[in-house]
């Protein structure tokens, strides 16, 4: 399991799902600023409605799942040996020659 591909794909689908949910949102967004720190706010309000949420939402949540399937597969690949594609027959350093008499 190469935990690249499945984080490039989570991050494509998961672009994508939340791209179709906000590109087609109403909505307004607001940040106050007061003394004391306590009274500061950040508002955001979101409305996606129609067809957008059908394929936003579902995208959505399948990115969520690839990105845990992604994190599992390098947390995997941590505890892996070497892989090796062929069977070494001689070493790569040979011995050196001794001169004949």
């Amino acid at each position: 399991m190469r935990a690249d591909r499945w984080l490039l794909l989570a991050v494509l689908v998961l672009g994508c799902g939340l791209w179709v949910l906000f590109a087609y949102c109403h909505g307004t967004a607001g940040l106050a600023f007061a003394l004391p720190v306590s009274g500061s706010s950040v508002m955001l309000d979101l409305k996606t409605t129609g067809a957008p949420v059908l394929f936003g939402i579902p995208l959505t949540a399948l990115g969520v799942v690839l990105l845990l399937v992604a994190i599992v597969s390098a947390i995997m690949a941590q505890f892996r040996g070497p892989y090796r594609t062929a069977h070494v027959k001689e070493p790569a350093v040979k011995p050196p020659v001794e001169p004949r008499a």
